[in-house]
């Protein structure tokens, strides 16, 4: 008798078990892609960040700079937002707050702020396991990889719009 009358003939939610093995490496497979990495914040892998809007004492530095089409840098701390001519059709209060810690965060602000452009973000690099950028989609509390470009001491994204962002470990 071959495995397949076997299977039929003598429990039939034998061939159910043995499909739905065969089926599940595929789906899970399926479900993995090199498209970005999302983490909710309390449970990222990396989640040293703290939400410095909450704490008592941060160490974080704040610039305010009203940038318009002509463009403009603002820095604060550890982070640095470079928004290109033509990329703001008028006025704009930008504020950058930073705070230096082993997991560099900051907040760009006005939030949901977009572009006519990209923006580029620097962010100083403080800790060498980290070498990505990620935003935090408060709709969702879900951290969400930027896919940054590394040199020895710093982290660049483009942008599309502001919100929270932190320097991360990239999960390639």
């Amino acid at each position: 008798m071959n495995l397949r009358t076997a299977v039929s003939v003598r429990n039939p939610n034998v061939l159910g078990l043995l499909v739905l093995m065969s089926v599940l490496p595929l789906l899970f497979a399926a479900g993995c892609s090199e498209q970005d990495v999302a983490f909710a914040p309390e449970n990222a892998p990396n989640s040293s960040f703290q939400d410095f809007r909450t704490m008592s004492n941060p160490d974080t530095t704040t610039t305010s700079q009203v940038v318009g089409a002509a463009g403009g840098t603002v820095t604060a701390g550890p982070a640095k937002v470079i928004i290109p001519p033509q990329a703001l059709l008028e006025n704009v209060t930008i504020t950058v707050t930073g705070i230096d810690d082993t997991t560099v965060s900051c907040e760009l602000l006005p939030h949901g702020q977009t572009f006519l452009l990209p923006v580029v973000l620097v962010m100083d690099r403080n800790d060498p396991e980290h070498d990505t950028i990620e935003w935090l989609d408060e709709a969702t509390s879900v951290w969400v990889d930027l896919d940054g470009r590394v040199n020895s001491s710093q982290i660049t994204v483009s942008l599309e719009h502001f919100s929270l962002y932190q320097t991360a470990m990239a999960f390639n």
